[in-house]
């Protein structure tokens, strides 16, 4: 009963989670096409957001992976920890969370190329400057999506009244 308490008690994160990335995904798209200013309350928003969604994600993926004693840094375990993580989330959740973390690795490396070669460097953070906020809003979208697919895992999982035991090898798909 307690753990369904919890789980709906992350509703609200899960939803903020989903919303924060649309968000960010439209702002980004208008940002990378640079057709209107942004609000900068929007962007104030996105950014406050993006913690409220993060810090509860961490927290239930720190209490998932600790409690089953997947602690470390090796490539198996990255991948164990992450078959916990995500056992509960759908594939297409899965793939959001992938392609979107490598998304704002190139979409970072991009933006600081064009910041360091343009002629105003100085003023990249400023809401009309779209090539700041698609920096930003391409890290948005990884934490927002890994916040969602964490968060969308541990609230189905704790509703099916299902402890994710986790086997070494086995699939949990």
């Amino acid at each position: 009963m307690l753990k369904k308490m919890a789980a709906v008690a992350l509703i609200p994160f899960l939803v903020l989670g989903a919303v924060g990335y649309l968000t960010s995904l439209v702002v980004h798209i208008i940002a990378f096409a640079a057709l209107v200013p942004v609000h900068p309350g929007l962007l104030i928003g996105l950014i406050v957001g993006v913690f409220a969604a993060s810090i509860p994600a961490v927290i239930v993926v720190n209490v998932m992976v600790i409690t089953r004693g997947l602690i470390g840094f090796s490539r198996k375990m990255y991948r164990q920890q992450q078959e916990v993580i995500h056992k509960y989330s759908p594939t297409w959740m899965r793939w959001l969370v992938g392609l979107s973390g490598v998304y704002a690795v190139i979409n970072f490396v991009l933006s600081i190329v064009l910041i360091e070669t343009s002629s105003n460097p100085d003023n990249y953070l400023h809401s009309e400057n779209f090539l700041g906020i698609r920096m930003m809003t391409g890290h948005f979208m990884a934490f927002y999506s890994f916040s969602f697919s964490a968060l969308y895992s541990r609230v189905v999982e704790a509703l099916l009244d299902k402890q994710n035991t986790w086997e070494p090898g086995r699939n949990q798909n």
